[in-house]
């Protein structure tokens, strides 16, 4: 507890559920951060990379989806990965990238051509945005080795199957908009509760 002129402040412990909990088998704690403190064995690091590249498909090949990538998240679930993927594309940024990059499918768009048609978007947070999609598997990207460089995106077939939801949740928004401005009126004119 801390005083400062008459006002007590409470340090409160942080909430055990929000501390993620990673568990000793997952591979990062196997493979990756385990070279931190010691080095594997021979023959284990081999098997902890192609543990790294995920299960076979029927070919052989890696990077077959495995029963993890295939499972439906949780969004109740505080641990689950869908709360930071909605994060991710609830954002304006992300619904304007998604938009202007599906009206030239399946053509590139250049990120010069982006900032502009993305009115208010700064160069850093639409480059921030498009890292985020990039590695979400969203929006694929290629440069050109010119100088400056060029930076061409598109969508990628995953990123193309989000337009449509973000468009109806545009339409929405700008249905309604109206709506939503007087309910903020009316309960900026009504005093907060004093309870």
């Amino acid at each position: 507890m801390r005083e400062a002129a008459g006002v007590v402040a409470v340090r409160r412990p942080r909430a055990r559920a929000e501390t993620p909990q990673v568990r000793s088998d997952h591979p990062v704690v196997l493979g990756r951060l385990a070279d931190d403190v010691a080095p594997h064995p021979p023959g284990v690091r081999e098997a902890v990379q192609q543990q790294d590249r995920g299960p076979r498909d029927a070919a052989g090949a890696f990077g077959a989806p495995g029963p993890a990538e295939r499972a439906r998240g949780d969004l109740f679930d505080p641990l689950c990965p869908t709360r930071r993927l909605l994060d991710r594309i609830g954002t304006k940024w992300t619904s304007m990238a998604i938009k202007v990059l599906a009206e030239a499918a399946p053509g590139e768009v250049r990120f010069a051509e982006l900032q502009r048609r993305m009115a208010g978007v700064s160069q850093k947070m639409l480059s921030t945005t498009l890292r985020g999609l990039a590695r979400d598997g969203l929006v694929s990207r290629r440069v050109e080795a010119t100088v400056p460089p060029r930076v061409h995106y598109r969508l990628t077939p995953l990123g193309l199957s989000l337009e449509e939801p973000l468009a109806r949740v545009r339409a929405w928004a700008e249905e309604h908009m109206a709506e939503i401005d007087r309910a903020h009126r009316r309960a900026d004119a009504v005093p907060p509760d004093r309870t």
